[in-house]
């Protein structure tokens, strides 16, 4: 196993106002994109379950140096991101993180803060049987 770096949600950042964020960064667009989950009715819970991956995505890449913005974002940070959760959790925890981020970059897309998504071609982790 690699190691252990925790992956809780930073504790600043996401809930502060829009001038303390760079616009176009992960945590300057993640209160929009609660927004949108709640205006299209998603479940309470997924909304928590989908937060709180995006949230854990942008705890790993501050504390490994990797890109905030958005546009900057690719495959293998999502991978290296996922890759951790494998070494961390379990299977299923991975997977859920992959199916939720999936759905913050179909979003990001939507929206052209990015042009395409880093995990367009991207498979779910296996989990085993």
């Amino acid at each position: 196993m690699s190691e252990r770096i925790p992956i809780s949600p930073p504790s600043v950042g996401l809930e502060t106002t829009p001038d303390a964020i760079d616009i176009g960064t992960l945590p300057a667009l993640l209160p929009s994109w609660r927004r949108s989950l709640r205006a299209a009715n998603k479940a309470p819970r997924t909304i928590e379950t989908y937060m709180l991956a995006a949230e854990q995505l942008v705890a790993f890449f501050m504390q490994q140096g990797m890109p905030m913005r958005a546009e900057s974002v690719r495959r293998e940070h999502v991978e290296t991101f996922i890759a951790h959760v494998l070494d961390t959790r379990s299977a299923s925890t991975a997977r859920q993180r992959h199916g939720s981020l999936l759905q913050l970059w179909k979003w990001l897309e939507e929206e052209g803060e990015i042009a395409k998504s880093p995990m367009a071609k991207m498979s779910p982790p296996k989990v085993p049987e």
